[in-house]
């Protein structure tokens, strides 16, 4: 007459399984998330990449114009052509990468041509921000 049957083990298993299935589903949104951010991350860099690359190039082909320029007595003339600022043997200009930054290049003329700077320089002023409390140790 006692038709009860004990399903003791099997209920543990499940709840063991169902746990399991949970643990995996909270792994692999992570995981998800996380490819979604490195993927971003990576085109990002791709990008800067390839923008410092095309303003190298321009402005390596500038630096071979205005060599040649120089050699043929011209260095002002082209100067002005490539948007150039001459002052003396000095020769500065910038080719913009993105709207924040500008490879900004400086050649100095004396028989040849010399490569004082190369470099990567912010066009936007930087402002510190004052926001952050810093505790001083009062109440």
């Amino acid at each position: 007459m006692n038709n009860r049957r004990f399903f003791g083990p099997v209920g543990l298993v499940s709840l063991g399984v169902s746990f399991a299935l949970v643990v995996m589903a909270i792994f692999s949104v992570t995981s998800l998330t996380k490819a979604r951010a490195e993927l971003s991350r990576a085109v990002t860099v791709c990008d800067a990449k390839a923008a410092f690359y095309l303003a190298d190039a321009e402005a390596a082909h500038i630096a071979r114009a205005l060599e040649a320029a120089y050699s043929e007595q011209r260095l002002e003339s082209c100067a002005e052509e490539y948007a150039c600022t001459v002052r003396e043997n000095l020769v500065s200009y910038g080719v913009p990468l993105d709207d924040r930054q500008v490879l900004a290049v400086t050649l100095r003329f004396d028989g040849e041509m010399e490569i004082l700077s190369w470099r990567v320089e912010n066009t936007q002023r930087w402002n510190p921000s004052d926001a952050i409390s810093v505790w001083t140790g009062g109440n």
